[in-house]
């Protein structure tokens, strides 16, 4: 496992063992990152359910200005905080050993805005459209901001909320890549 593309390109990362943490498979995140090439530059990068980290990595590496991990597992906050530390980019991360929804939480309280988001959960999980659901609820990703989300490619997502659209969706194998756009609603007023 390694670094695509960006100012860090080629360099290794630490993985997990096996059937610890699923990984994205390299084909998948090339492909995700080819699609929010134009995106990434500059962003705040959430990278929830992290694992190794390796999405966020990509995007800090493809020019991200910051990203912050969350997971719950300590074996996975390990091996998000050795890669940071191998990369060089302590500087411009937040590690957080959490669930995704206590953290999605104290975000929207404490008012911090993210302009990607990547949802990466175990397969054979609700996690995938609860997390989606939080965050249509919640103001963690700022108007215009993208969240997508891996999951099997026989889940089925909604494809409108009230706060998110899905704007593209494609599949790798067993894995598909959902793609959602916040939309900022106009307010009427009475």
């Amino acid at each position: 496992m390694h670094i695509i593309s960006g100012q860090k390109k080629g360099h290794s990362l630490f993985g997990p063992g096996p059937k610890e943490i699923r990984p994205i498979q390299h084909l998948v995140r090339k492909a995700l990152f080819d699609m929010i090439r134009q995106l990434t530059e500059g962003a705040r990068f959430l990278d929830l359910f992290a694992g190794t980290g390796s999405v966020g990595l990509e995007a800090l590496s493809r020019g991200a200005k910051n990203c912050t991990f969350v997971d719950r597992s300590q074996k996975a906050i390990s091996l998000v905080s050795k890669n940071l530390e191998k990369l060089d980019y302590v500087d411009r991360a937040v590690v957080e050993k959490s669930d995704v929804f206590s953290a999605l939480e104290k975000y929207d309280r404490r008012a911090r805005r993210f302009d990607i988001a990547f949802v990466g959960p175990p397969y054979d999980t609700d996690l995938a459209e609860k997390t989606l659901n939080q965050l249509n609820d919640l103001k963690v990703i700022r108007p215009g901001g993208v969240v997508i989300v891996e999951v099997f490619h026989k889940d089925d997502l909604p494809e409108e909320l009230s706060h998110v659209s899905q704007i593209d969706s494609r599949e790798y194998g067993q894995t598909e890549l959902i793609f959602y756009r916040r939309t900022q609603k106009p307010q009427h007023r009475g």
